[in-house]
C-alpha cells in the first residue's frame, strides 16, 4: 500500500530507511520534484498552529538532507534551477495593484500542484472559493491563524491590510471573494487550508532561493 508523503518523511527522519530504501520508496511518488520540495521544507515549514517546524532534530535534518541529495541525483532534479524567478506565471497578466513576488510564486507552485490551471490567457483556481479567499487573505492582508485557548481549534485572525477584491474577482473570474473571506474570519479556516499553507511556504522558499 502506498504511503503518504508525511510517512515517507518520518521514516527517513527516524533512520528507518537506508539509501537504497529511499530510492525504492521514492519511486511510488509520481511528482519527484514536489516530493523533494516537501523534504526540503520539512524543517522549515512550521506547523501553522504551534508555529514550530515539523522536523527540528539536527540528526533528522541531516538524514532528510541526504535523502534530498539521493533523490535529486537519482531523478536529476534541482528545485532551484529555474532561470526565471516565476517561470510558470511569467506570461500571466496580473494587474500592478496585486502583482508581487509572493503572489506570482504562489501561482507558480499552485500550477505545479494543479491547484491553479492556466490556459488561453485564463487562470482558474481548482478549489473552493473559500480556499481561494483564504489564500488571498494570507497573501494580501496578512491574515494569520491562532489556536483558540478554550476549544484548541484553529481560528483565522483578520489582517490589517486591504483586500483587493475587485482585481482578484476579475483575475480568477469569481464574485464576492471578500464576502467569502469574511465568513471564516474569527472562525475555523476552510476545509483543506493546510494545503494552502504548504503552498505558501513553498512560494516563500522559491523567493528566498532567488535572492
Amino acid at each position: 500500500m502506498n504511503m503518504t508523503t508525511n510517512e515517507f518523511i518520518e521514516r527517513i527522519a527516524d533512520g528507518t530507511y537506508t539509501q537504497n530504501d529511499v530510492i525504492i520508496q521514492s519511486a511510488q511518488f509520481p511528482d519527484k520534484e514536489d516530493l523533494v520540495w516537501d523534504l526540503y521544507l520539512a524543517d522549515k515549514l512550521a506547523n501553522d498552529i504551534t508555529g514550530r517546524p515539523i522536523i527540528e532534530d539536527e540528526t533528522q535534518i541531516k538524514r532528510l538532507d541526504r535523502a534530498i541529495s539521493i533523490i535529486s541525483k537519482e531523478y536529476q532534479i534541482n528545485i532551484f534551477e529555474d532561470k526565471a524567478r516565476h517561470p510558470l506565471s511569467v506570461n500571466i497578466s496580473i494587474p500592478d495593484e496585486i502583482d508581487s513576488d509572493l503572489f506570482r510564486a504562489f501561482i507558480d507552485v499552485s500550477i505545479r500542484n494543479e491547484v491553479i490551471s492556466y490556459s488561453n490567457s485564463t487562470i482558474r483556481f481548482n478549489g473552493s472559493y473559500a480556499l481561494l479567499a483564504f489564500a488571498c487573505g494570507r497573501i494580501f492582508c496578512d491574515d494569520t491563524i491562532r489556536l483558540d485557548s478554550v476549544t484548541k481549534e484553529p481560528i483565522v485572525n483578520r489582517g490589517d491590510k486591504f483586500f483587493p477584491q475587485a482585481k482578484l474577482n476579475k483575475l480568477f473570474g469569481c464574485k464576492r471573494l471578500s464576502q467569502v473571506r469574511h465568513q471564516f474570519i474569527g472562525k475555523t479556516p476552510p476545509t483543506g487550508y493546510e494545503k494552502i499553507v504548504n503552498l505558501l511556504s513553498k512560494a516563500e522558499e522559491m523567493i528566498n532561493a532567488h535572492k
